[in-house]
């Protein structure tokens, strides 16, 4: 069976992943084969890319060990945290820092998060594309 993204949604998005078939990403999805920052080394409003279950980039929240991200239904796109990995949790703590990208500036609503959350992930794929 190929990776794609249905099978694997982590394998397009992290530069560790080096695996063909979705099993071989299903081995890889464990802590001591993904490279990530901890915990204690992520930034009150940072902007990072991400392993996680439904994230590629999210904004993280110290006070909550969360990242927040938009993601995309049929009618609308919306805010979500995901908790660090670190932080415990079972399901709900998927999310895993591969890097910072930048710090996120102040939001006058949640429609110009979310257009911003947008645009740094199309960047990464536009890199991940052209180098």
């Amino acid at each position: 069976m190929e990776c794609n993204a249905v099978a694997c949604p982590l394998h397009n998005r992290c530069p560790h992943v080096a695996a063909k078939t979705a099993e071989q990403c299903s081995r890889l999805n464990r802590k001591s084969d993904i490279h990530y920052l901890p915990i204690d080394d992520c930034d009150d409003g940072g902007v990072y890319e991400l392993h996680a279950k439904c994230a590629g980039v999210g904004i993280f929240h110290s006070a909550t060990s969360t990242f927040e991200y938009a993601q995309s239904t049929l009618s609308n796109t919306s805010t979500f945290e995901e908790k660090h990995f670190d932080a415990g949790g079972g399901a709900n703590a998927t999310a895993r820092p591969v890097r910072k990208l930048t710090m996120a500036p102040e939001f006058d609503s949640v429609q110009q998060k979310l257009d911003f959350l947008e645009q740094v992930e199309l960047r990464i794929r536009e890199t991940e594309l052209h180098g």
